[in-house]
């Protein structure tokens, strides 16, 4: 059993790494590189805070998941400060195509004052209509559609 754990953790850990079927293809191979030279170079202790911040967002997204807010606009300008910006992400676009969102044509979002892959998203079909997404870009999680404050 403990080989079977060795073997999930080593696959996990090099499924960031370039040449990795996860990265084949990837949009921007660039980026799979400069991950795989982060990894590489990762101290023993680095890799374990990057998995606990991951195991704490994966907590996050779970939680977030089963609160189910009925609108996005409870705290939306404390937790979610600063200015919207409307200019692409992948990694939100890339959330929204693995979890078959539709309708969000335009979106605007803005970072998380707790940790910076966590967004509230504001996407229209036609320009009039906004419903919110919460999107955890790291873990893929994402939580709506809500109402969206305007």
């Amino acid at each position: 059993m403990k080989s079977l754990y060795a073997f999930a953790l080593a696959l996990s850990t090099t499924a960031a790494i370039a040449g990795h079927p996860r990265c084949a293809g990837s949009v921007e191979p660039a980026k799979c590189e400069k991950l795989q030279a982060e990894i590489d170079a990762e101290t023993p202790e680095a890799r374990k805070a990057r998995q606990a911040k991951l195991e704490d967002d994966r907590k996050s997204a779970a939680a977030a998941a089963n609160a189910q807010p009925v609108s996005a606009s409870t705290s939306s300008n404390s937790e979610y400060p600063g200015p919207w910006k409307d200019d692409l992400n992948v990694d939100i676009s890339r959330a929204f195509v693995a979890k078959q969102i539709r309708g969000c044509g335009e979106y605007r979002y803005k970072e998380s004052r707790a940790t910076r892959t966590e967004y509230l998203v504001h996407c229209t079909r036609d320009g009039k209509n906004w419903v919110a997404y919460l999107v955890w870009t790291r873990t893929g999680a994402i939580t709506g559609p809500f109402k969206a404050d305007e």
